[in-house]
């Protein structure tokens, strides 16, 4: 079971999906918050969100099977489907999610697959002109090493990541995960 405080943080990251993620059609002007999904060959697609009061969830495919779609994108054909309904089913609701009375306290993961907080983590260099970026950074020496995923305090490795993309530029410092440009592809690489 989560604690209201977990539950609010994983709520404000999900609320951002709709305001300026992939399920921006979503948004009827209200707080809410959701996740969209895309089946690998665009044969499925569908979006699913709640309110404070309600949680709706919306598929979208042929019953006879997995056959692929035009544009079939979660944000693109399920999400426009679940804000029509939500807009006439919140009635005159709008409320925002409560406060926790527990507010989280995460912790920095070191683990495996961590390419957030050691040394050097955000550390990005590359054009904005082209779009292409690089950034290297270290994972936690207190952790899990991608090497050695059952030894605690191995030496640190140094994850890359790479791509591509049109836009943005390199992310702001301090975000190793962040997007690269817009629309862009990206490959991690550990060494």
């Amino acid at each position: 079971m989560f604690t209201d405080g977990q539950a609010y943080a994983a709520t404000q990251v999900l609320k951002q999906v709709i305001t300026s993620g992939t399920g921006t059609a979503a948004g009827y002007g209200c707080p809410a918050a959701g996740k969209t999904g895309t089946a690998n060959n665009l044969d499925n697609a569908w979006f699913v969100g709640y309110t404070p009061r309600m949680s709706t969830a919306v598929w979208v495919g042929y019953p006879q099977g997995n056959i692929p779609m035009a544009d079939g994108f979660g944000g693109t054909l399920a999400a426009p489907i679940w804000h029509d309904f939500m807009q006439e089913a919140s009635g005159s609701y709008c409320g925002d999610f409560p406060q926790p009375t527990d507010p989280f306290q995460g912790t920095a993961f070191f683990g495996k697959f961590s390419v957030t907080g050691g040394a050097g983590v955000g550390t990005n260099t590359g054009t904005a002109a082209s779009g292409t970026t690089t950034q290297t950074g270290t994972t936690g020496s207190g952790g899990i090493s991608p090497t050695s995923p059952t030894a605690p305090n191995t030496p640190a490795q140094t994850p890359t990541r790479t791509g591509t993309g049109q836009g943005a530029g390199p992310p702001p410092a301090g975000q190793g995960n962040a997007p690269v440009g817009t629309g862009g592809t990206g490959v991690k690489k550990s060494h």
